[in-house]
C-alpha cells in the first residue's frame, strides 16, 4: 500500500489524524483522503475548506449541524451535509459526509480558550463563555464521537481490530488525584459549621484538638489507609507556598473579588508524609502556586522546592494556553492535569483521553501530555449546589460516556472532602465513584501511572 502524501493537508488536521492514529494504534500506511480525492485512500473525509482558523473568532459563524451517531445527537461545526448519512459506501470506498477533522480541531486544539485568553486578562477560561455551554455539550466527549465515526469507517474499509487501550480486561481508566490545599483549617471551617447547625460541643472539641496539633483536615494518613483498603493508588498535588494572610480563603468565600492565596501550611509541615505516600504506591506532584501558570520564575521556584516531580496541576485550575504550555515544556515536565471547567463537570476539550496539545507556533503536537480533568468535588458542591446523594446520576453519565470509548475519567477529590462535618457524605460519594469504576472494570491509577501507560502505548 502506498503511503499517502499529506503535504496538501494543513498541519492542524495532520495533528488530529495523529491523535486518532495514536488512540487506536493505526499504522501510517492506513490512508485517509481529505480535501482532494485520493485513490489509495479507502476512507474519504469531507473537507469544508473553512477559513475559520485563519481568523480569531471565538465561535463559528454558522450554526452547528446536529446528526445522530450511536443514538446520541452530535454537533458538527464544519461541513456537515444535512441530507446525507454520516458514513456512505460507494465503489469500494467509505465517505464521511462531515468535516470531522476541523470540528475535532476546534475542541482538541483548544481554540476557544486560546482566543478568549488573547482578549481577556482572565485567570482561566470560564465555562460561561464556552461553546460547550452554548450547545449544552459539556458532558459529551464530542471528539470521541468524531473519532468513533472515523474508526468505524476505517474498520469497514481496512478490516483492522483496535487493540485495547488500557490493556486486557479494562473497559476504561479512572485517574484519581487529590489537591492538598488546606490541612490546618478544619477546626475553623468544621467548627463554624457545627455552631451553625446547633452543635457547639462539637465545635469546642475540634478547637481543643487543634490546640493539640490534631486538625481534622490533617488527614492524609487516613486517606492513604482508605486507598490501601480500596486497593487503589492516586496522585497527591502539594502546594509549595503558604498563604501569607491566613484568613484570605475565608474572606474569598464571601467576597469573590478578594485575591485568593495558596496553602494554609508550609511545605516542611507535610514533607514528612511524602515517604508514606510513595510507599503506598501513590505519586507526589506539584500543585502550582497562584500565578505560576504564567510566571516562569515563580514556576521554577515552585519546582525547586519539590525536586523530582514529573507533573503539575495549577491551583484554582489557573491556565493560559498561550503562555502556560511553553512554560511546562521549558520546565521539562511530563504532564499537566489542570484542564477542566471549574464550574461544570465534563469534557472541556471534548475528549475522554490524555492527549498531546497542539503547538500553534510549531504547528505540531507538543511533547508534554495533558490529562484533562473531568470531575471535581467542589464543582458539584459549590457550583452546582448539589448534595452528595444528588450526584450519582451525573457520575454514572460521565462514567458511561467514558467507558463507551474505553476512555479515561480524571477525578479530583480534595483531602477535606473526606472529613465528617462540613463535608459529610462526600467520602461516600468518592467510594461510589470507585465502585462505578469497578463496574466498568476500570484501570484505577494516579496521573503519573496514566501518563506512563499512555507513553508506553505510543512506543509499542
Amino acid at each position: 500500500m502506498n503511503i499517502p502524501t499529506l503535504y496538501s493537508m494543513h498541519p492542524r488536521y495532520q495533528y488530529i489524524l495523529g491523535e486518532f492514529r495514536h488512540l487506536y494504534g493505526l499504522p501510517r500506511e492506513m490512508a485517509f483522503g481529505y480535501g482532494s480525492f485520493q485513490e489509495d485512500a479507502r476512507v474519504q473525509i469531507r473537507c469544508s475548506g473553512t477559513l475559520f482558523f485563519e481568523g480569531e473568532r471565538l465561535f463559528p459563524e454558522k450554526p452547528a449541524v446536529w446528526k445522530t451517531w450511536k443514538k446520541r445527537s452530535i454537533p458538527f461545526l464544519f461541513g456537515a451535509d444535512p441530507e446525507k448519512p454520516l458514513i456512505e459506501h460507494e465503489d469500494g470506498q467509505w465517505f464521511i459526509h462531515a468535516d470531522i477533522l476541523a470540528s475535532a480541531f476546534y475542541f482538541l486544539g483548544g481554540w476557544q480558550s486560546r482566543q478568549y485568553m488573547k482578549r481577556h486578562r482572565a485567570f482561566r477560561f470560564p465555562y460561561a463563555q464556552s461553546l460547550h455551554r452554548k450547545l449544552g455539550i459539556a458532558r459529551l466527549p464530542v471528539v470521541n464521537y468524531y473519532f468513533d465515526i472515523l474508526r468505524e469507517a476505517a474498520q469497514r474499509a481496512y478490516g483492522f481490530s483496535p487493540r485495547p487501550v488500557w490493556g486486557p480486561g479494562h473497559q476504561m481508566a479512572l485517574c484519581l488525584s487529590h489537591d492538598i490545599d488546606e490541612i490546618h483549617s478544619g477546626w475553623l471551617q468544621d467548627g463554624l459549621y457545627s455552631i451553625k447547625n446547633g452543635k457547639p460541643r462539637r465545635a469546642l472539641r475540634l478547637a481543643q484538638k487543634r490546640i493539640l496539633q490534631d486538625d481534622s483536615w490533617n488527614n492524609i494518613h487516613d486517606l492513604l489507609k482508605l486507598e490501601r483498603e480500596q486497593r487503589v493508588h492516586s496522585t497527591y498535588f502539594f502546594l509549595p507556598r503558604k498563604t501569607r494572610f491566613p484568613w484570605r480563603k475565608m474572606i474569598t468565600r464571601h467576597f469573590p473579588g478578594f485575591p485568593s492565596g495558596n496553602a494554609d501550611y508550609r511545605l516542611e509541615d507535610v514533607a514528612g508524609i511524602f515517604p508514606a505516600v510513595l510507599d503506598a504506591g501513590s505519586e507526589i506532584s506539584l500543585h502550582g502556586s497562584v500565578g505560576s501558570h504564567r510566571n516562569p520564575r515563580r514556576l521554577e521556584q515552585d519546582l525547586c522546592r519539590m525536586p523530582g516531580v514529573r507533573g503539575v496541576r495549577f491551583h484554582y485550575l489557573g491556565f493560559d494556553p498561550n503562555r502556560t504550555w511553553p512554560l511546562l515544556e521549558e520546565a521539562g515536565l511530563d504532564y499537566d492535569a489542570t484542564l477542566g471547567f471549574a464550574r461544570e463537570p465534563g469534557f472541556r476539550y471534548g475528549y475522554a483521553f490524555p492527549f498531546h496539545p497542539y503547538d500553534f507556533q510549531e504547528q505540531k503536537a507538543r511533547r508534554v501530555l495533558e490529562i484533562p480533568l473531568h470531575l471535581m468535588d467542589s464543582t458539584l458542591r459549590t457550583s452546582l449546589k448539589k448534595r452528595p446523594e444528588e450526584c450519582r446520576d451525573l457520575i454514572r453519565e460521565l462514567m458511561d460516556e467514558t467507558a463507551r470509548f474505553e476512555g479515561c475519567l480524571s477525578v479530583l477529590w480534595h483531602n477535606h472532602y473526606f472529613t465528617p462535618d462540613k463535608f459529610s457524605g462526600w467520602k461516600n460519594l468518592y467510594l461510589h465513584i470507585l465502585n462505578e469504576g469497578r463496574r466498568h472494570h476500570a484501570l484505577i491509577a494516579g496521573c503519573g501511572e496514566i501518563a506512563r501507560r499512555w507513553k508506553d502505548r505510543s512506543s509499542s
